[in-house]
């Protein structure tokens, strides 16, 4: 019985095509390289992460105060922590998990498994890490005022609404890079035949 049900599998997986095996071995490989670097180089050493932080911190809390301009917004940088005070009061803090690094990495790393290598493949990488940097900037800053505000939905807004904002942004351009690359591919491959 258990040995039918594995032959049943074995077929299922040679059912797959091809390019849809390799690109699923592409992004575990890259999962598990990219897991292994960043727990035992990048993160206990905080490279890169120390960086981001800071700069997503300190524009951030220049956005608020242009939100605010008749409150003094001001950004001190610890060890590990970045804390934003409006009027002198503890607003939020900025850790290294909020910086959008591992955002980064897996949008870019969706990007480099799929099968296209062209111009288009730098223009989003460029155009989507910047886009993605923007839009945390800006959960950044609306987690700010509406915590000087004091709004009570703050949590809500902070663990689920922005996650699926970022998230859906994310899955829009890989989606956007997928259709523009299957286009062209159609394209060429009508063309030659």
């Amino acid at each position: 019985m258990e040995y039918t049900g594995l032959q049943t599998r074995q077929k299922q997986v040679k059912g797959i095509p091809k390019p849809v095996k390799l690109f699923l071995f592409k992004v575990a490989a890259f999962y598990i390289t990219w897991s292994l670097l960043y727990a035992f180089v990048l993160q206990p050493h905080r490279i890169i992460d120390a960086d981001l932080t800071r700069n997503l911190a300190t524009l951030t809390a220049a956005t608020v105060q242009l939100i605010l301009p008749s409150h003094a917004v001001k950004v001190i940088h610890d060890a590990e922590i970045s804390s934003l005070f409006v009027d002198g009061k503890l607003n939020i803090y900025i850790l290294d998990g909020c910086n959008g690094f591992e955002l980064y990495v897996l949008y870019v790393g969706f990007i480099l498994c799929f099968p296209f290598k062209n111009k288009s493949t730098l223009i989003y990488i460029e155009l989507g890490l910047a886009g993605i940097f923007l839009v945390n900037l800006l959960r950044c800053t609306v987690l700010s005022y509406l915590k000087f505000h004091e709004v009570t939905y703050f949590n809500i807004v902070h663990h689920y609404i922005f996650t699926i904002v970022v998230y859906s942004f994310i899955c829009a351009l890989w989606y956007r890079y997928l259709m523009v690359n299957l286009h062209k591919a159609g394209i060429k491959s009508q063309s030659s035949q």
